[in-house]
């Protein structure tokens, strides 16, 4: 299954990719798509709507479908173990901070109108109460900044260190309101850090924003995604100095 979805997804990528639609943009008619692809239309209606609930298109009935991010380097490579998605949040305290510093040289006006809208429907998943939406938008938001650097590998980095299984996020990422609340005042500060191209914020920034990610996913569980809890503490005080 895993391999029929990988497959599919290169034969959208290659579509898209052909006729140069960027984020925004209305992928061809379902017909004609269907049969660009050599797949029935009820496979590829499977399939938008396994990347609309991750984010990555948008279904309007009537209307058509629309990129929200390119769609060029998605692994969908999925976990689901508490120690890989332990293992994969530490690499971000490593990876995304140069990551984000990066994307602050190459990020264009259009993207910053992308990345606005992505916190506007985080805060609509975080009102309906959505774990899995409110992950994808989480996910979606980081990788339309590493889409900037334009590193391929950059990318693909982010997308496999964000990339969980949705019945993982549904159990142990909590929608609490506190949590939450800083969740999205992250996403809005790392915004404002990147359109003022100040790269002395981002570091801070995105560690602050990672801690929140941490608490989101253990609040109420005894999954631990980084220990021991006295080092990540004083992680929190070095960031907020």
């Amino acid at each position: 299954m895993m391999e029929d979805h990988g497959r599919l997804l290169s034969q959208l990528e290659l579509v898209v990719l052909e006729r140069g639609l960027q984020p925004g943009d209305k992928l061809p008619p379902e017909r004609e798509l269907a049969g660009q692809m050599l797949v029935s239309r009820n496979t590829l209606r499977g399939l938008l709507r396994s990347l609309e609930a991750q984010g990555l298109v948008t279904i309007k009935p009537g209307s058509g479908t629309f990129l929200r991010t390119r769609l060029a380097g998605i692994a969908h490579l999925h976990c689901s173990s508490h120690q890989a998605v332990a293992d994969r949040i530490k690499a971000a305290f490593i990876f995304l901070p140069p990551i984000f510093s990066k994307a602050l040289q190459t990020i264009s006006e259009p993207q910053f109108k992308n990345l606005q809208a992505c916190n506007i429907a985080l805060s609509q998943a975080m009102c309906d109460g959505d774990p899995c939406r409110v992950w994808a938008e989480i996910a979606l938001f980081l990788r339309v900044i590493a889409q900037e650097t334009g590193n391929s590998f950059l990318v693909k980095t982010v997308e496999q260190m964000f990339s969980v299984e949705p019945s993982f996020v549904e159990h142990y990422f909590q929608t609490d309101r506190d949590i939450l609340e800083d969740i999205f005042a992250g996403h809005v500060n790392i915004l404002q850090a990147l359109r003022e191209r100040n790269a002395g914020r981002i570091s801070a920034l995105t560690g602050q924003y990672l801690l929140s990610i941490c608490r989101a996913l253990e609040a109420g569980n005894e999954f631990s995604v980084w220990d021991p809890v006295a080092h990540r503490a004083q992680e929190g005080d070095a960031y907020e100095q």
